[in-house]
């Protein structure tokens, strides 16, 4: 992140992908469909798991200081299931690469 952040000549420098040709592998092959699809589901279970555990949190128990902490680390944790279970199964299934979408993957990576 620093690289990208601060020293962008040589992020460009170590993770030059103008040589690489995407097409030479199949879109086909990139898919990686029954992953995608698994990782899709579980992300909903999870998320709909998620969500009345922090409304109880929220509605009972937020004037609790251990509970308000509590929420916000649950909020934490949803914005990593939605890029975990919803963003990376969709790009799975587009076949996108790293190299497509080179800074937006970087920085849902790090």
């Amino acid at each position: 992140m620093e690289l990208f952040l601060f020293k962008h000549q040589e992020y460009e420098r170590l993770y030059n992908c103008t040589n690489l040709v995407i097409d030479s592998i199949p879109i086909e092959n990139r898919r990686l469909t029954l992953l995608a699809l698994i990782n899709l589901i579980l992300g909903i279970i999870y998320f709909l798991l998620y969500l009345p555990c922090l409304y109880s949190i929220w509605k009972q128990h937020w004037k609790n200081d251990c509970y308000t902490i509590l929420l916000f680390i649950g909020i934490v944790d949803l914005v990593g299931i939605i890029i975990s279970g919803f963003l990376h199964p969709i790009l799975a299934l587009q076949g996108a690469v790293s190299v497509h979408i080179q800074y937006s993957s970087f920085l849902l990576e790090h």
